[in-house]
């Protein structure tokens, strides 16, 4: 298991924060639209594939502009900060 942080790093909004761990048969989602106030961060685990690394989906949607969406995907290692914003 990897172990990662998932920050906001927006400078403006909360977020409302949605992560999928790619590495999962079932695509598992690990965050599921969990508010992150600003510069605070969330623990998560996530499955290692064959060389050690994480794989993660994440989508944001602001806290007071809802219908605003930003969607990623990143390669983690073991203690990142994923930093995320809108």
């Amino acid at each position: 298991m990897i172990s990662a942080t998932v920050t906001n790093d927006d400078g403006i909004h909360d977020l409302f924060v949605t992560v999928i761990d790619l590495n999962l048969a079932v695509n598992t989602v690990v965050l599921d639209r969990k508010r992150i106030n600003m510069g605070d961060g969330v623990p998560i685990s996530l499955q290692e594939d064959s060389d050690g690394h994480g794989s993660i989906s994440w989508t944001v949607n602001p806290a007071d502009e809802p219908a605003t969406v930003n969607t990623n995907t990143v390669t983690v290692n073991d203690g990142d900060v994923v930093k995320v914003s809108s």
